[in-house]
């Protein structure tokens, strides 16, 4: 089976013939409020027009699972997302379109006072560096924002915003997260940031 794309004004590259957005309740994609995903969903519901509700998943396997009345699922899957392409293959889905939107910068952030590795007065780690919580998709970008040659280490956990909040429960010396979860929960960050 092949498909033709054809890309239209706002920028959501669809299939040949559309699909019709009226058969779906509500935009599902991975949450926290503040995270890249979060954020993408309202990108796409504001170029496209549409008013529904977003329902934010812990996980992307989540946003899968539910009642079989609920009919179809529309669901937001970063391409950044490790794993993507299960859901881009598996059977049970057709991908129905696809846009770019970038998110907001990715930061290390730390809690106000403590300076993580960049200086201050919570700035002491152990010799094998700071444990740096992240999502898994965008940790390669750490050692573009840290010092070169610093050592570090990684907390994996399910969303950005759930990085961020390990640092404020001390589970974590630092996140890497997005400015708008940073500015949300009043942490202090790098001066670099990276655009996904």
């Amino acid at each position: 089976m092949s498909f033709r794309w054809q890309p239209v004004e706002t920028g959501f590259g669809q299939r040949k013939g559309g699909t019709d957005m009226g058969l779906f309740e509500s935009l599902r994609s991975l949450g926290l409020e503040s995270t890249g995903s979060h954020i993408a969903a309202k990108h796409f519901l504001a170029v496209m027009s549409r008013e529904m509700p977003i329902v934010l998943h812990e996980d992307f396997q989540d946003a899968l699972r539910g009642d079989a009345r609920d009919g179809g699922r529309l669901i937001i899957v970063p391409s950044a997302f490790a794993g993507a392409n299960t859901f881009f293959m598996d059977a049970r889905l057709e991908v129905i379109g696809c846009f770019c939107h970038d998110t907001p910068p990715y930061h290390l952030a730390w809690r106000s006072g403590e300076g993580g590795v960049f200086g201050g007065s919570g700035s002491a780690q152990p010799e094998s560096g700071p444990l740096i919580a992240s999502h898994p998709a965008p940790v390669d970008l750490i050692p573009r924002i840290l010092p070169v040659g610093s050592r570090y280490r990684v907390a994996h956990r399910r969303s950005t915003a759930a990085a961020a909040r390990a640092v404020l429960t001390r589970e974590a010396d630092m996140a890497l997260c997005n400015l708008a979860t940073i500015e949300e929960l009043g942490l202090e960050h790098s001066t670099t940031g990276i655009v996904i």
